[in-house]
């Protein structure tokens, strides 16, 4: 799950990425969401929704 702009590429250019090495890609956080990838402006409701449930996040730095 991705939410924000990042720099290293389009939310599609990174999802195919992350898919490509296994990930499973998802439209919406849920308790199931193992990390959400955070890039500038990231939308709140992802955010608070990730928060609740306990999920990763991680930011560009961090997935490098």
């Amino acid at each position: 799950m991705i939410t924000g702009t990042l720099e290293m590429g389009t939310r599609d250019e990174v999802a195919a990425k992350l898919v490509a090495l296994g990930a499973k890609e998802q439209s919406s956080v849920g308790k199931d969401t193992t990390w959400l990838i955070i890039g500038e402006s990231p939308g709140a409701s992802k955010l608070t929704k990730a928060q609740r449930y306990g999920t990763k996040l991680v930011d560009e730095a961090e997935l490098g």
